[in-house]
Parts: C-alpha cells; structure tokens; sequence
C-alpha cells in the first residue's frame, strides 16, 4: 500500500548522478527541480563491497536483498534504521525510511524527527510533516502506532500542543494511550531530572495488570538514560528505581535492556545503583537460546568493567551448546553475539571462530532469505557493538551475497 509513495520518500540530496538511461527515461516528465533530488538505482550498477569498518552499511544491503517476505525485509530495515538514529547517522536512517514500504516508514521518520529536534529544526518538521500525511495511508490500528511517535517526537520538537494534541486524541487503544503518555513524562526526565511516579501509579491502576505492555520499554529506556545522565547526582537513584518499577510493570521479558543500563551506570561511578538493577533482574536471565546470546553479551559488557569477566566463561561455554542446538536459522544470531562476549572478555581467537561459525551456518542455509537473514544479523551485531568485521569474515558474507 506504500508503493506510490516511493517518489515522496526518496526525495533527497542532489548527491546521485542521473546517467543512466533507465532513470532518464523514468524521471521523463517531472519538473527540473524534482527531478534532480530524485535517487533511483541505475540498471547495471556496481557489485556492493563490504566495508569491514562500516557494519551498519553491511546491515542495510542485506536487508534490502531479502526476497519473498516483505514483513520481515520491513522490519529489518527498520531495525537498522533505529540502529542508525542511535549512532547518529541521521542520512542513512532518512534513506532508509524511503526503502521501507509499509507503516514503518512513517515510524522511522517520526523517531528520526524526535532525535533530530534540537539539532536539527527544520529536518525535524519536515520529516514530522511526512510522517503525518502517512497515516491516512495505512491500517487504522498502524495509524495509532504512527500517531504515538508523533506525540512523542512532537513534545521534543517543542511544537504546540494545538498541533500535537489532535494526534494524541487519535491514539484510541487505552494502552498505548497510556504507554504514550508515560513517554512523554520520561523524555522530559533527562531534561528536569525527575518523574512523577505517584502520577504514573494512578494512571497504572485503570490498566489491566496481566498483559504485555511493550511500549513501557521504552518509558524505561529513557528513564534508564536519563539516570545515566544524571549520574552522581541525587535524583540519579530515584530515576533508576522508577525505571525498574515501570519495567515490572510492563510483563515483557526486559533483563538485556537492565543489564546495559547497569554497565552504564557501573562505568558512570554509580556502582551501588548498577548493582540494585542487576539484583532486580537476577532471575530473569533466562529467556529464548538465542536471545540469551545477546544478553550474555551485556553480561560481559558488565562483568569486564568489574574485573570479573572470567568468571563468566563456563556460563558462556553452555550458552555455546544450546546456541549450537538451535535450528539453523537461529545460529548466525545466537553465534554472533556469543562471539562478540568473548572479545569483549578478551578472548579474540574465541570470537572469531564463533563468528566463522555464524557465517558459516549462514552461508550453508539452504534458504535464500535465510541466508541474507543470517547476514544481516552478523552485520548488525557488530554495528551494535562497534566492532569492525574481520577480513574472513567479510569474505564469507560477501560469498553468502554471491558476489552481488
């Protein structure tokens, strides 16, 4: 249903030769000025090459090369685009919002408009605007969703409340109503230092106690960061705690996001507060075989900065074994996450047989989309972990492409 607004979103800076004489043909007709902002991919364009220093790149081409499932090349794409808001890299997350075809476009611009909204004012409304005329063009409960980042980018757009309040309004689902409302309280927690916790418990009560939800991750993601912030201040303590109550009360497995908020703080100098979120998860370390990978990740990340990474080897020796008895489609995730603990713990020989392996399983998938899947999620890791891949790495990734 977003195929013809391909042309509204790749509009962008006049940086692509138009040479070729496809594009020629296909911009025939539209006015000068449009057409010289219009990026298309020439007929016969050169092979991509991985830049092993460029991860995130890596990520975006395998994406874009899934096939057959337009769901997940979607939400892969949108995952490397937020990936690419939280490294900073505000073009290459606008490019991609244009590759997406369903409501994650609008989803990315309005994120990307809410990051920008100090830095950059006049993108931020533009790509606001753009969001907003998007969701006349989706499912209504896709609309709802889109309306939320609005709400939340627009408060930190500073816009009007004339503006923002009708969009608001629009969110009718009571619970991401409410999960809305609370993003609101904590995006302004960095700036005032506080969140009114009391206020939030009364609210809680008119919501159902035993459902999932997810949109409270990202109240707590941002009350975890502005703790961080606030780092060797007092209100530092009352932050982190609201973050762990509201993170209880969302009834999603949260353990990964705790434990990168704990290292955070840890490295901060806030090492009693580091220890009392890692204490309120201590038993939910569990979860699926390979989603425990990348928590054991953040384990390592913490355990490291307190100089006791090797206690944690045998841990992720087992986590090994049950990595490895996944199905396959599982072990270029589950792999190269473990591989990335174990540099992180300083074994590099170790992560790199572990990465191999990833790839390796990638590469042998017998499904195509699985293969670029697998890729993709190699790739992202270690844009995740800003790390460069290694050059035989590299080598079995651009083999997995088929040389394209």
């Amino acid at each position: 249903m977003f195929k013809h607004l391909t042309a509204t979103l790749i509009l962008t800076n006049a940086a692509f030769a138009q040479q070729d004489p496809g594009i020629a043909k296909a911009l025939e007709g539209l006015p000068a000025e449009v057409r010289s902002q219009v990026k298309l991919t020439p007929t016969g364009s050169a092979a991509f090459v991985i830049d092993p220093a460029d991860p995130i790149t890596a990520a975006v081409h395998f994406a874009s090369r899934m096939s057959g499932d337009d769901d997940l090349r979607n939400r892969s794409l949108y995952r490397v685009g937020q990936r690419a808001i939280r490294q900073g890299r505000h073009a290459l997350a606008r490019e991609l919002a244009g590759t997406i075809t369903d409501f994650r476009a609008a989803m990315l611009l309005a994120e990307l408009a809410g990051d920008v909204a100090k830095k950059d004012p006049p993108h931020a409304k533009e790509w606001w605007d753009l969001a907003a005329s998007m969701t006349r063009l989706v499912k209504p409960w896709q609309a709802e969703s889109i309306a939320s980042r609005l709400v939340v980018s627009g408060h930190l757009m500073e816009l009007d409340e004339v503006k923002i309040a009708p969009w608001f309004q629009a969110v009718r689902d009571p619970h991401l109503h409410f999960t809305t409302g609370a993003e609101i309280v904590a995006a302004n927690a960095a700036r005032s230092g506080s969140f009114d916790l009391m206020a939030y418990r009364a609210e809680r009560q008119a919501i159902k106690r035993d459902i999932p939800l997810p949109g409270l991750l990202d109240v707590a993601r941002r009350l975890l960061d502005a703790a961080v912030l606030n780092a060797k201040k007092s209100e530092a303590a009352a932050l982190t705690r609201a973050a762990l109550e509201v993170l209880r009360d969302s009834n999603v497995t949260h353990a990964e996001l705790v434990m990168d908020a704990a290292t955070q703080l840890f490295q901060a100098g806030e090492e009693d507060l580091a220890k009392e979120a890692f204490t309120a998860v201590e038993k939910l370390l569990g979860g699926p075989p390979d989603e425990v990978s990348r928590l054991h990740y953040h384990m390592a990340c913490l355990w490291q900065a307190r100089g006791q990474g090797s206690t944690l080897f045998l841990l992720l020796e087992r986590s090994e074994k049950d990595a490895r008895a996944l199905e396959q489609m599982y072990h270029p995730f589950a792999l190269a996450w473990l591989g990335a603990a174990w540099e992180k713990l300083g074994d590099k020989a170790k992560s790199e047989a572990l990465i191999l392996a990833a790839a390796e399983s990638a590469k042998t998938n017998v499904n195509p989309r699985m293969r670029h899947l697998g890729a993709f999620e190699i790739s992202l890791c270690h844009s995740a972990t800003a790390r460069r891949l290694s050059p035989n790495v590299a080598k079995l990734l651009h083999e997995i492409d088929g040389g394209n």
